[in-house]
């Protein structure tokens, strides 16, 4: 007796335990109703009575004024586990019904019209399609359509794919600085004005100066090159009683270095030779017993050495200065010719110093 009175109070505890167990594992459908409240309200209600008839839960969602069908065709990562999801939408003439199982891989679409609208008859309608919809899905069934052929049947074009994640990025070492390298070949072009020291007195005489150069090579020093003229307009004389007017052309061939003292200065040193090409006009001949001759031109070569600094003041502008000497190869004079000696109107240097500036336009 004692046996069967411990047995009665196990079968007992099983029984009473195995409804439990059955809630704690009963099954939910979603569901989320487009449209009247009021009509939702109803319709859980004959829903949750026939969903009670396979103990499953229904669970009511929000209750929206419409439906975008992307929203049925997305898998939701965040939603809890349910044997069914469900949209109703009753916001139109007719009824459409998306159920989507549980994977949410198949969509069942179903458009159902009701002639009397969301009445009772249309809920018990609508209902019982869910209803039979999950009862297949417990049994394992397959139903209605792909994803895929879903959103074909709904004309929702096909989401753009995601993109990729960023490469991760790789700090780079910091460049070197950098440094302005000089090009093979550059120069400059410079407009200036010469003041030279010529003669006794001492005489002065002012030139117009035109100069171009080029520089070859990268490192310093770099080779230097240049072809200038000087123009020294009419300049009078006068000696032994005679006048006469020198206008000078001097043309320059020059080479050198030039030293990069800095990134914008640079100290150039150059020698060569030039062409003194002087037109001489003689004036009056005052009481002098001197018979003149006519205008001629003079010739003469000069060795040349110069020495200058050439300042950068932006991109392309600079200025220069420095110091020429010209040297009279030929020892040029002008002179009155008698019987007694030659009598010099004019004795220029055969060292004649010079200053000079400029403004320079540079090329690189």
């Amino acid at each position: 007796m004692r046996g069967f009175a411990l047995a009665s109070v196990l079968l007992s505890a099983l029984v009473v335990a195995a409804p439990a167990r059955a809630q704690d594992d009963a099954q939910a459908v979603d569901l989320v109703f487009v449209g009247d409240a009021t009509d939702a309200s109803g319709l859980a209600v004959v829903l949750t009575e026939l969903l009670d008839r396979v103990e499953v839960e229904l669970r009511r969602g929000a209750i929206r004024a419409a439906l975008d069908p992307r929203e049925v065709l997305t898998p939701d990562e965040t939603a809890p586990p349910a044997i069914a999801r469900v949209w109703i939408d009753a916001s139109g003439p007719r009824t459409t019904i998306y159920l989507v199982d549980e994977e949410w891989e198949r969509i069942l679409v179903r458009h159902v019209p009701l002639e009397a609208g969301f009445d009772e008859v249309g809920r018990e309608q609508v209902a019982h399609i869910v209803y039979a919809a999950v009862e297949a899905l417990m049994a394992g069934a397959r139903i209605g359509l792909t994803r895929a052929e879903a959103r074909e049947e709904l004309g929702v074009p096909e989401p753009p794919p995601a993109p990729e994640p960023p490469a991760p990025v790789e700090e780079a070492e910091p460049a070197p600085p950098s440094i302005e390298v000089p090009s093979e070949l550059s120069g400059d072009a410079s407009f200036g004005y010469l003041g030279q020291l010529f003669a006794d007195g001492p005489t002065l005489r002012h030139a117009v100066s035109l100069q171009g150069s080029l520089l070859l090579g990268r490192a310093s020093p770099r080779l230097a090159l240049s072809l200038g003229v000087d123009f020294f307009p009419d300049s009078g004389h006068e000696g032994a009683g005679v006048r006469i007017a020198l206008r000078s052309w001097v043309l320059r061939f020059e080479a050198g270095v030039d030293f990069a003292l800095s990134e914008s200065t640079s100290l150039r040193a150059t020698g060569g030779l030039g062409l003194d090409a002087t037109s001489v006009e003689p004036g009056d001949a005052r009481d002098a017993p001197v018979r003149l001759s006519e205008a001629f031109d003079a010739v003469g070569p000069l060795l040349i050495l110069r020495g200058g600094v050439h300042q950068r003041l932006w991109e392309l502008i600079g200025v220069s200065a420095g110091v020429l000497f010209d040297i009279d190869l030929l020892d040029a004079r002008y002179v009155v010719a008698s019987d007694a000696g030659d009598q010099p109107v004019v004795d220029p240097w055969i060292l004649r110093p010079a200053i000079w500036v400029a403004l320079e336009g540079r090329y690189r």
